[in-house]
């Protein structure tokens, strides 16, 4: 059994150093392209120069998000623990939602309490789940509700929804799920995976279920919450 467990964890780490080598391989060759294409022409326009800047400079910033997301991930699989301390979870979480650049994120009802937590990864988490929800869909819509010493933080959209049978892949690292929400709109593919590793972190659970918009919702609840 033992044998089994480790040959799974090292076919798990074969395909992930893979589809990262993929990830990275992937812009990479699309701005030699570019540069390639600009050097055959010996006299290119101030028009062909702009573009291909702009097409190179969008392709660096994806490599820095993807070499972004793989240190943080390198760092949580390293067991680095949540820095715990108690936050006011109702202005923590609205002010995540405002500071999304060029979204609008709708605002419903919060549970009103402290919640204990690190806030830094709190908010990496509600970031990421935001930021995948903006790609996919027109309207948003952050909540959270407590119970039993929860809280359960829900963020819904009106997109296309995601399949039950991918429901529980998306938190995969690298999963390419249906077509209308692929990296095509500017995912790394680790967003998810780096929201499961932070809540599980902190002994909590995250899921996907319908969304009463349209879409998908992804909720996640973390223990330690105390309504005030």
């Amino acid at each position: 059994g033992m044998l089994d467990r480790l040959d799974g964890a090292f076919a798990k780490q074969r395909q992930f150093v893979s589809d990262a080598s993929h990830e990275l391989r992937s812009p990479l060759t699309a701005m030699r392209g570019q540069i390639e294409v600009l050097a055959r022409n010996e006299n290119p326009s101030a028009v062909e120069v702009r573009h291909m800047e702009a097409m190179a400079m969008a392709e660096m910033r994806r490599v820095e998000r993807l070499l972004d997301d793989l240190l943080l991930l390198a760092r949580l699989d390293e067991g680095v623990g949540p820095s715990l301390r108690e936050v006011e979870a109702a202005p923590l979480l609205r002010e995540i939602a405002a500071a999304v650049p060029d979204r609008q994120t709708e605002v419903g009802e919060l549970a009103a309490g402290v919640l204990t937590a690190d806030p830094d990864q709190l908010a990496q988490v509600v970031r990421n789940l935001l930021s995948n929800a903006h790609r996919h869909a027109s309207r948003v819509l952050l909540s959270s509700s407590a119970a039993g010493g929860e809280l359960t933080v829900s963020v819904d959209d009106d997109g296309t929804g995601i399949p039950p049978r991918e429901r529980e892949r998306v938190f995969d690292r690298f999963h390419r799920s249906e077509p209308s929400r692929d990296r095509s709109s500017g995912g790394s593919g680790l967003g998810l995976a780096i929201a499961h590793s932070i809540v599980a972190r902190h002994g909590g659970r995250i899921w996907v279920e319908d969304s009463p918009l349209g879409g998908a919702r992804v909720c996640f609840a973390i223990p330690g919450f105390r309504p005030g």
